[in-house]
């Protein structure tokens, strides 16, 4: 399968408390720029497996 050509790419999901990246997330540059928001304006309350807890979730860096 051949990879996807255009302005989206993948985010890791760390968690706020541990610091551990446990979500991925497919994120489109052109439509943030658009909105006027960063990449940092994207947090989520998920389930962190290493804290057993729901915490929130802030995007990192690009993933390779």
């Amino acid at each position: 399968m051949a990879a996807k050509k255009g302005p989206a790419q993948l985010v890791g999901m760390k968690c706020d408390k541990c610091d551990s990246v446990n979500y991925v997330s497919l994120v489109n540059k052109q439509k943030l720029q658009l909105a006027g928001k960063t990449m940092k304006d994207f947090t989520f309350s998920k389930y962190c497996n290493t804290c057993r807890t729901h915490n929130k979730h802030v995007t990192q860096a690009k993933l390779k």
